[in-house]
């Protein structure tokens, strides 16, 4: 993408960008509408975007632990493997018993190959996520490396063991030239160097001396004349009567809209959707029934983004569901948290399990099969989404 393009991706999101809430209500909402584009960002693989909204929201909110994890799968997948442990470490910092903040903690380490540490992590991500069948699967890929890897470091010793000693001197390193002075107006090669290994690590000097991102662009007048006015402009109480009542059916507009993308929340949605669908679950076994009891803490986002037309869904839930079985004496919940509707279509969406009394074999033979009934249910309710 050229330079305008880029510059376009960004300005696009200025309004959210540029906000300076005072209050803490609006801070909250402006840090969810961050992280609500950067995760759609992240799905239409503009990464570089995605880190900079991500990045935003964590100025706003730096104990957001989900933040912080979404941005190290940004930068494990933009290839920048430090930062993305950076990022799960201030995951497992501000909530340690998050097994996703330890999964992204595994990843990272794994791609600096740093297997054994990596085993660590993912383990204790196993130990507070038993069920999750991807982090299962991925703690056996790692244990893979990690063995790969330690017969290879032996190998090489082995070989390095073997090689004879030679008894003469290693021979005296020649002295090196002296460098030549440069001449006027062209810069020293290290200069060059410098500049070269600061865009490396993420940053780049502008010209009157200020450090900034890397991706920070800087536009040209030509590029201001071609996009025009950027700056969000405040509705007037008549602009924002009409908008609220074009979108009335549509589900509620972006609160920071900008004027080439439109994020229409659906919360208020999907809540209800989610709640009519799984209220009447119910499962029979041997003459033992689980019912839904309640749902509560319901939590995360869902929205559809228009942009030139076009249509990106996007869902990240999370609720707690209180289940009973009278004839056996049992009651517990299950916890749903960070749903999306790729792990919807993997038949990977997995509860956390708790229970009270009752014959645990029995208890568990029902929950699972409630489970696999709310699974049905995400089927469902991602079918429908789809089609709003």
């Amino acid at each position: 993408m050229s330079e305008l393009g880029d510059s376009y991706a960004f300005n696009a999101h200025g309004d959210v960008l540029n906000a300076a809430p005072s209050e803490p209500e609006e801070v909250a909402r402006l840090v969810e509408e961050l992280k609500s584009r950067g995760n759609a960002a992240f799905k239409a693989n503009q990464l570089p975007v995605a880190d900079t909204l991500y990045s935003k929201a964590i100025e706003h909110d730096p104990t957001s632990h989900a933040i912080y994890g979404n941005r190290s799968m940004t930068r494990l997948s933009m290839g920048n493997f430090d930062d993305a442990l950076e990022d799960a470490d201030s995951a497992v910092r501000v909530c340690e018993t998050w097994a996703k903040g330890h999964f992204r903690r595994a990843k990272a380490l794994s791609a600096l190959d740093r297997y054994d540490k990596a085993l660590v992590a993912i383990r204790r991500a196993v130990e507070l996520n038993p069920q999750d069948k991807t982090l299962a699967k991925e703690e056996v890929l790692i244990a893979q490396k990690a063995e790969k890897a330690a017969a290879e470091a032996e190998e090489e010793r082995a070989v390095k063991a073997a090689q004879p000693v030679e008894d003469k001197k290693p021979a005296a390193k020649p002295k090196p030239s002296p460098k030549p002075k440069p001449s006027a107006g062209r810069k020293e090669e290290g200069a060059e160097c410098e500049e070269s290994m600061d865009e490396m690590r993420g940053y780049k000097i502008l010209a009157d001396g200020r450090k900034t991102s890397f991706f920070h662009h800087e536009m040209t007048a030509e590029e201001k004349a071609l996009l025009g006015d950027m700056t969000p402009k405040q509705l007037t109480p008549e602009e924002a009567a009409a908008l609220e009542a074009a979108q009335a059916n549509k589900g509620a507009g972006s609160v920071w809209a900008g004027n080439t993308w439109e994020d229409r929340k659906m919360n208020d949605w999907a809540e209800g959707k989610l709640r009519e669908l799984l209220a009447p679950c119910t499962v029979t076994l041997d003459n033992d029934t689980i019912v839904v009891d309640s749902i509560d803490s319901f939590d995360g986002t869902a929205s559809i983004y228009v942009k030139h037309g076009k249509k990106k869904h996007f869902y990240d839930l999370g609720f707690k569901i209180t289940w009973e079985i009278a004839s056996l004496d049992a009651r517990g919940t299950l916890e749903y948290a960070d749903v999306v509707q790729d792990d919807v279509e993997d038949g990977d969406v997995v509860a956390i399990l708790k229970c009270k009394a009752g014959d645990c074999k029995a208890v568990r033979s029902l929950t699972k099969a409630l489970e696999a009934q709310i699974l049905k249910v995400f089927v469902d309710f991602t079918s429908e989404f789809l089609t709003t």
